[in-house]
């Protein structure tokens, strides 16, 4: 959570942009009207009637901020005049100062001065050289050479504007001429930065006012207000802030209501007291002009810079939730008005971006400041002030993404750029410093690093004293760097000094605040001093706590993915504290606050995804369901155009559209986001106590976990990182925690492979002994902790996730499952969510035996499942008979059955909350490696690996995800036609196959693929039980933290209660009488893991399911108590009663396509070739290793 760029830095930029068009001359004349004679003749010319009427529609145009046609009309207005009157009448000099004026609000100022200084000419050509026609027109031609930068030019003009109402004082009745072009002068001045002759001038403006009684006009506070912005350019922030606020008063109390002038007034109030930091002020003020706006322009330009001020306001004071809808609704409103790549879209990017990359939203905010800087730059010159902030911003993008070298390459020239056009004292100079320091340490240049950090310091100390928040963090960076470097003493003085300042300056619960003690407890741990530096990171975990909720209210889930990613080394500083605890001894304080800390950060993301679907539906209006329904069709059409490919679009045609597409779901994201703060109190945080009141009474909850040893939390110490380990803590429902060590992830992960290969075959013979091997790291050390119980509620990690615990072989040579009953939770923080159990909308649902269709002879470049390759799902008749069966055991419960065509997508789509959703079908997992081997057509889609560790990805450390695959298999992979087109998400990768998935153009309203991004938009708030009888569908990307990214994180995020799904391909007959005897159990009131347990303790008893092949591949996730309301439980007979025998169906695979059709692509590969998908040669492999009673799902 640490800060990107102080945003008083932005102030500079952003806060001095055009928030309100700058004020004209009040007293500019309009040009003399012609004589009534001449009235009645130019009336009678069409053409000046036409012009007439085209300056009338400019005006309308213009009112709704449509300058370019409004523009349009004007020269068009222009010419016809010219036409009529020639091109020296007082008329065309009038049409040209129109003109102008559209111009200069467009900032084409190269167009404005043009037509000013045409029109001075007709107008000197008509009028003695000192009229009043002619200063007005010399002014205003200033004027607008100043808005253009600019402003020795801007001088000249106002010195002779003012000469000409100097000559005309004696004459003129108008006395405020003079002191009004005096202060134009002095405008120039400041931007030539004359400061002492501006003042002077500003001064001498006020006092000829009051002589002339002008003290309480509004030219008088506009004198006071242009002395107060040139006080801040002195920074001299006290007169300036004396000034401004004696300006709004006068304008207040001449006006009464708030006008153009009152915001501007109240506009450069609020940018004064940000820069000085009072953010609370500040925030007063432009909440104030929003509120203003919002009444009367709410779509307006105005609008949308007074929203993009509060934005930034709001993101310096650390409230992200609430700054980035004022951001994205000021990005909207400028789109509306401006052309692509202007640059007042790319001030509100870099804002936006800059925001992003605070919440460590990379991904989001590269392209924005990207684009962003590329439009500014453009704009503003390479060497200009304006674009070193944002080329600073970008260098931080850069930091941030781990490419040091080019960051510092940019930050260098921004500081060059700050030192040549601010000065070396200027604050934008000083932050900028800050930040090139931050990079040349992570280079390992300290003593360079530190001189910056001094230089720094000591600018903003002069500046604004050595308490306000921005000098902090000078002084912070270097207690940093003293710790960092053994200079205990130093670095302990530093962050003591640090944290009274931000509290005092920011509040207690700030985030700055808690980096500071963070700061402090790795110096506390450096310094042997354990017990303080325990405390110090409890109250840090507090502070995070708040920040976290703060931030995680908005944003899509991507969004919340990356910035829960920047406290992953504050997660591992934690761990580590408590697992660096000296040998043989217990710090029960550490053990307590490391296990708080997992509970509220593991998981955390998939709780925050089910928790908004869930209160969005618990209270949901029409609204509410229309967002739901933009999200579902969102996803739908991703889904869609990834599952179709390229077709005959290019490739990079078809990124682009995915990646429009993908914008769509994170935008319907972002909204559901937003309501949820809506909807729903602030969380309770979690608490063991919490956690462990939702434990059921016998149960112990195993929380493992994948850290990285680190002794600060700061991102300057990655080379005294260790490598990955596992740790692993319980709790049972007493409250007694436990905790141990198991040692490098890399070898207990090699080892989850080695397990995974044993089991995923019936021949393989070695299962005991690598099962033993495993359960001697994961499970042995753990024992001792688990006391005399018998359920076990399993929170894995890493590749644990997709280990059946059940599996492993204890020290006695028995199976783990012999002795307890399992559960599987993301995070034991699923207790909790677990808690709140909605009813049921509907009696249970069982869809089986999908009639898949035909296949087409040749799919051609529109095939919607093209990235499936030449996938021919073949039929599974033998889920006809599980479905049949299964609804005479749920008869009691009015299940309905759905087969055949009408076992569609749309149907699955359009459930409300079933009791209980059984799916048997066809299941896959596509994994996505960016290194696989193409085939010789080159690969269009999707790589598709079959062996049991291809069907997994996961991140080798607890901070990235690395789509890390251990497959050796090269040859199962998918071979299009077309270039591929890899596809991140892994929820699209992830899915089942319903009525037409073979034929998805054959009239359908679906493609009959049901992603698991679909999947998590399914109406599930209320059902108790999803059963996935497939193939591999508790498989997907393992991220650590975060559980495994498949339809399981789908069905959770849907609203299940409980979800059963399995690791492998599994056998056909024995897993349709593993169904039948697992809900004959539920429905004589077994619980939803006792009853798989007992099931599959059956199944073990018997040698011909002995394998833990046959039975282990199924796991249970979620609740694991009984199902409520089983009034017939004890109406159903055995197993034997229930399921009868079924005809022999032919072998097929409910987790694979079955078999292939020959895919024809004449021309390039010579006439035709045979693209294989892999799950069609494993299939071959695994039907020629099995009996022929041992049919593949």
């Amino acid at each position: 959570m640490r800060a990107v760029l102080p945003l008083a830095l932005l102030a500079g930029l952003f806060l001095a942009g055009p928030v309100l068009a700058q004020k004209r001359p009040a007293q500019v004349a309009a040009q003399p009207p012609a004589s009534s004679s001449n009235k009645a003749s130019l009336h009678q010319d069409p053409r000046e009637k036409e012009a007439l009427n085209l300056l009338g529609d400019a005006d309308v145009l213009e009112k709704r901020d449509k300058i370019d046609e409004a523009i349009q009309l004007t020269e068009r207005a222009l010419a016809l005049r010219e036409n009529v009157f020639g091109p020296t009448h007082p008329l065309i000099a009038a049409t040209l100062r129109l003109a102008a004026d559209r111009y200069e609000k467009k900032q084409a100022y190269g167009n404005a001065i043009a037509r000013r200084e045409r029109s001075l000419t007709i107008l000197e050509k008509n009028n003695p050289l000192d009229s009043p026609q002619v200063m007005y027109a010399v002014e205003e031609i200033g004027r607008t050479y100043l808005k253009a930068g600019d402003a020795s030019r801007a001088l000249k003009n106002f010195e002779r504007a003012l000469k000409i109402a100097e000559k005309r004082r004696k004459r003129d009745t108008d006395t405020t001429n003079v002191p009004r072009l005096l202060n134009a002068v002095a405008d120039a001045l400041t931007e030539k930065g004359e400061f002492q002759k501006a003042e002077e001038g500003y001064l001498e403006t006020l006092r000829l006012y009051e002589i002339g009684g002008e003290g309480k006009s509004p030219m008088f506070a506009h004198a006071l207000t242009d002395l107060g912005n040139l006080y801040r350019k002195q920074k001299k922030y006290p007169k300036a802030i004396e000034v401004l606020e004696r300006s709004l008063k006068i304008l207040i109390d001449y006006w009464g209501s708030p006008n153009f002038q009152v915001l501007r007034a109240m506009n450069d109030l609020a940018g004064t007291y940000f820069t000085v930091g009072d953010l609370g002020q500040a925030e007063t003020l432009y909440a104030k002009i929003v509120e203003i706006h919002e009444k009367s322009d709410a779509d307006s330009i105005s609008f949308g810079r007074a929203a993009f001020n509060l934005a930034l306001v709001l993101d310096e004071k650390g409230d992200i939730s609430r700054a980035e809808p004022f951001y994205r609704r000021s990005q909207e409103i400028r789109e509306k008005h401006y052309p692509p790549g202007h640059v007042e879209i790319a001030r509100v990017k870099l804002g936006l971006g800059r925001l992003l990359l605070t919440k460590g939203a990379l991904s989001d905010a590269k392209p924005l400041l990207l684009e962003a800087f590329d439009v500014w730059e453009k704009s503003h010159g390479p060497g200009s002030r304006e674009v070193a902030l944002p080329l600073a911003i970008v260098g931080e993008l850069h930091r941030k993404l781990g490419d040091l070298a080019l960051a510092e390459t940019q930050v260098s020239r921004a500081l060059a750029i700050n030192e040549k056009t601010s000065g070396k004292d200027d604050p934008a100079t000083s932050d900028t410093r800050m930040s090139l320091a931050r990079i040349l340490e992570l280079r390992g240049d300290t003593a360079r690093a530190e001189q910056l950090y001094q230089q720094a310091l000591a600018a903003r100390e002069s500046i604004f004293g050595k308490d306000h928040p921005t000098t902090t963090s000078s002084r912070f960076k270097l207690a940093e760097l003293a710790r960092r470097k053994g200079d205990n003493a130093n670095a302990e003085q530093g962050y003591t000094q640090v944290i009274t300042a931000f509290t005092a300056a920011l509040g207690p619960e700030h985030v700055r605040v808690a980096e500071a003690r963070e700061g402090m407890a790795a110096l506390k741990l450096a310094m042997g001093k354990r017990e303080q530096a325990v405390a110090e990171q409890a109250a840090v975990s507090d502070l995070y706590e708040h920040n976290v909720w703060l931030v995680l209210a908005t944003g899509s889930e991507g969004q919340k993915r990356e910035f829960l990613s920047t406290l992953l080394a504050s997660t591992d500083f934690t761990v580590n504290l408590d697992r660096s605890a000296p040998a043989n001894t217990k710090d029960a304080a550490a053990e307590r606050l490391a296990l708080t800390t997992i509970l509220q950060r593991k998981g955390r993301l998939l709780d925050v995804m089910a928790d908004t679907l869930a209160a969005i539906r618990a209270r949901m209006s029409e609204g509410d369901k229309k967002l739901l329904d933009n999200l579902a069709r969102a996803r739908g059409r991703l889904a869609l155009a990834v599952l179709r490919g390229p077709g005959l679009l290019s490739v990079s045609e078809h990124k682009a559209e995915l990646s429009q597409m993908e914008d769509e779901v994170r935008k319907r994201e972002s909204e559901l986001g937003s309501k949820s703060q809506l909807l729903t109190a602030r969380e309770m945080p979690v608490t063991i106590e919490r956690v462990q009141a939702a434990m059921p009474e016998d149960a112990v909850l195993v929380e493992y976990f994948v850290y990285r040893p680190r002794l600060s939390a700061d991102e300057m110490s990655e080379s005294k990182w260790g490598p990955p380990r596992y740790a692993v803590y319980t709790l049972n429902a007493a409250g007694k925690t436990g905790s141990v060590d198991l040692g490098p992830a890399g070898d207990i992960d090699s080892l989850v492979q080695d397990l995974r290969r044993s089991l995923a075959s019936p021949a393989s013979s070695n299962y005991k002994q690598v099962g033993r091997a495993l359960d001697e790291k994961i499970m042995r050390p753990v024992r001792a902790l688990l006391g005399n119980t018998k359920k076990i509620l399993i929170s894995p990690d890493g590749l644990l996730n997709i280990v059946p615990f059940g599996a492993l072989v204890d020290e006695n040579n028995k199976f783990v499952l012999d002795g307890v009953e399992l559960t599987y939770l993301t995070s034991g923080r699923d207790l909790l969510r677990l808690q709140e159990q909605a009813k049921p909308k509907s009696g249970p649902l069982i869809v089986a035996n999908p009639a898949f269709g035909r296949a087409p002879v040749a799919s051609g470049g529109g095939s919607r499942s093209a990235p499936l390759g030449n996938t021919v799902f073949g039929q599974l008749p033998g889920t006809a008979f599980e479905g049949k069966d299964l609804k005479k055991i749920l008869s009691s419960e009015q299940a309905e059955l759905v087969v055949d065509r009408q076992a569609t997508e749309e149907r699955l789509k359009g459930v409300q909350a079933p009791k209980i959703l059984h799916i048997a079908t066809h299941g896959f997992f596509l994994s996505d490696r960016a290194g696989a081997p193409a085939s010789s057509g080159g690969a269009r889609g999707l790589t598709l690996d079959t062996s049991p560790n291809a069907n997994t990805t996961t991140s080798p450390n607890a901070n990235t995800n690395t789509n890390t695959n251990t497959n050796t298999n090269t040859n199962t992979k998918y071979s299009g036609a077309g270039p591929r087109v890899p596809v991140e998400n892994p929820l699209l990768r992830s899915g089942i196959a319903l009525a037409g998935a073979n034929d998805p153009g054959g009239g359908a309203k679906e493609d009959g693929i049901l992603t698991a991004l679909e999947a998590a938009s399914l109406d599930l708030h209320g059902t108790k039980l999803v059963v996935l009888s497939a193939c591999e569908t508790g498989l997907g990307d393992v991220q650590n933290g975060d559980g495994v990214y498949g339809m399981r994180r789908a069905l959770v995020m849907a609203g299940a209660e409980t979800q059963v799904a399995s690791l492998w391909k599994v056998a056909d007959q024995e897993t349709r009488d593993l169904m039948v005897s697992y809900y004959e159990k539920l429905q004589k009131g077994g619980g939803r893991s006792q009853a798989l347990r007992e099931v599959q303790l059956a199944m073990m008893a018997k040698p011909e399911t002995a394998h833990p092949y046959f039975w282990a591949s199924f796991l249970v996730a979620g609740e694991p108590s009984p199902i409520e309301s089983t009034e017939n439980q004890n109406k159903t007979g055995d197993k034997n009663s229930v399921a009868p025998s079924a005809a022999k169906v032919a072998p097929g695979a409910r987790g694979c396509a079955c078999r292939f059709e020959p895919q024809n692509e004449p021309g390039e590969f010579g006439g035709g070739t045979v693209f294989f998908l892999a799950l069609g040669a494993a299939l071959a492999r695994a039907i020629q290793r099995n009996s022929k009673s041992n049919r593949l799902y």
